[in-house]
């Protein structure tokens, strides 16, 4: 049997780097960390739109850490879904958001954020879309254009979202929502 003495001359550096690897300590902006409030959107939420339309939006965290939401909404007789998810960067230190919609196949926002470290939470990025006439004409007109969306937690119970484009210099919302929890608080 070693001597306990030659065992640690022996392992005990190993042991100690093990040591350090395990009581590595998590860095405050990573995704889950207490200064990340990127998972207190999990849940359902009931919203309602400057434009008057209404709908629900539900997040939910996936096993890789992604989250991912499923945001339905009517306006009179007319429907829509909007399908988004959100990636953390480990690398970066970013989330990236993306966006499409179902009935719209031309449309695709990306945009980037760090962790949401504040009341506010803006990803900034691009908006690509091909836009169709109302009269269903083929007509189709492609944009593309700097496009901001940003939360803002409101009471902890409910958030406004804007999204917002570059016009003339200066951002303009072209779309916002008001959205409060429905059930069970956030998770922690």
């Amino acid at each position: 049997m070693p001597r306990p003495v030659a065992f640690l001359q022996r392992f005990g550096f190993f042991l100690g780097l093990a040591g350090l690897v395990v009581a590595a300590p998590v860095r405050a902006d990573a995704p889950g960390s207490a200064a990340d409030n990127a998972y207190w959107l999990v849940g359902s939420w009931v919203c309602h739109s400057r434009a008057d339309s209404a709908g629900t939006a539900t997040f939910a965290r996936n096993a890789d850490g992604s989250i991912t939401l499923k945001a339905l909404f009517g306006h009179g007789d007319r429907t829509g879904e909007f399908d988004e998810t959100y990636r953390f960067d480990a690398k970066n230190g970013t989330w990236t958001w993306t966006s499409t919609q179902a009935g719209h196949p031309g449309l695709l926002e990306t945009a980037t954020a760090g962790p949401w470290t504040s009341q506010d939470w803006t990803f900034e990025g691009t908006e690509f879309a091909e836009r169709i006439r109302q009269d269903k004409v083929v007509n189709a007109r492609r944009i593309q254009r700097p496009l901001r969306m940003l939360f803002v937690n409101l009471n902890n119970a409910s958030y406004e979202r804007d999204f917002q484009a570059y016009v003339r210099g200066h951002w303009a919302t072209f779309s916002s929502e008001n959205c409060a929890r429905t059930g069970a608080t956030a998770p922690t």
